[in-house]
């Protein structure tokens, strides 16, 4: 069967291009997201970015406010898994030639699963092939469904009272610092003004870092 459209996204490519990186969250390690999982619904982008044997995870919303349009053509979500490099590297020529995109995920309308993303300008058409061979079972989904609404909710499943907002390049800083230990897991503080990590590994190195944020809520360790 050809692939058909399924949603389709007009936006500026620098804004696409920020928002991928900004899920990612690329801290230098090699595997850590080759590739991102995405769903796209009416009112959102939706990145896990959680990759098959991915060491790190992330969950970013780009609503669709961030968007020229946003138009499906089945129910939603539909799904995507896909190269980030790739992606990152046609936005950026793109940017070169047109303030607007039209992104077209195109597949099986029954599965709703993109098998290739069609970038389109005026005068441009670069198609690139979307991942194909992975199950559900092969991603960690556990982070996004820990949010509901965009607020994050505890083990019990209560809304977490505090929420902190902050630069996109602080939160990267961040988790660029938590790769000088060389361990998966670091202690995180939610100050009043500011949101910070600390952390060591069995060999004597150790780290902390924290960078100012707009808090509201309590501390929270």
């Amino acid at each position: 069967m050809d692939a058909e459209p399924l949603p389709r996204i007009d936006c500026d490519p620098a804004r696409m291009a920020a928002i991928i990186e900004a899920a990612s969250l690329r801290s230098g390690t090699e595997d850590a997201h080759d590739v991102m999982f995405s769903r796209v619904y009416p009112d959102r982008l939706e990145s896990p970015a959680s990759s098959p044997e991915a060491t790190q995870a992330s969950f970013c919303t780009g609503r669709a406010s961030q968007f020229d349009s946003v138009e499906l053509f089945v129910e939603p979500p539909v799904e995507v898994l896909f190269d980030i490099d790739a992606a990152l590297e046609t936005l950026a020529w793109f940017q070169d030639a047109s303030p607007t995109l039209t992104l077209t995920f195109e597949g099986d309308p029954a599965g709703r699963v993109t098998t290739r993303l069609v970038h389109e300008a005026p005068d441009a058409r670069v198609t690139l092939p979307a991942e194909t061979d992975w199950t559900h079972h092969d991603l960690s989904l556990s982070l996004s469904e820990r949010f509901a609404a965009g607020q994050f909710l505890d083990a019990t499943g209560e809304p977490v009272p505090t929420t902190a907002s902050l630069d996109t390049d602080l939160l990267e800083r961040l988790v660029r610092g938590s790769d000088l230990t060389g361990e998966d897991t670091h202690t995180l503080r939610i100050d009043e003004d500011s949101v910070g990590i600390e952390g060591g590994s069995p060999d004597g190195i150790s780290m902390a870092a924290s960078v100012p944020a707009d808090v509201s809520g309590p501390p929270v360790t």
